[in-house]
């Protein structure tokens, strides 16, 4: 039955159809340049920034968070050496 065309019906015609229409309209568009034109240029392809990107790039950048270990630190924040209590910092 699969070779003869004893199972094409105009239901399973109609859907053959659409399905190769959802098909072509999932399909990616051509590329509005040539790859060669692309690279003549030399400049690569910048794309816009975010809200999100930009909202990052905006924020302080972080580092280690400290810890009274440096005797810098120790001396600025009044600890002696011999003092083992820990010491909390929050921020």
């Amino acid at each position: 039955m699969v070779g003869r065309g004893n199972a094409t019906t105009p239901e399973r015609i109609a859907e053959l159809q659409q399905r190769a229409a959802e098909v072509e309209r999932q399909s990616r568009p051509p590329p509005s340049r040539p790859f060669a034109q692309v690279l003549a240029t030399g400049q690569p392809a910048v794309r816009p920034e975010s809200k999100k990107e930009r909202r990052r790039k905006a924020l302080p950048r972080r580092g280690p968070r400290p810890a009274l270990v440096h005797p810098v630190q120790r001396e600025v924040f009044g600890r002696e050496d011999d003092v083992d209590e820990p010491v909390v910092l929050k921020g």
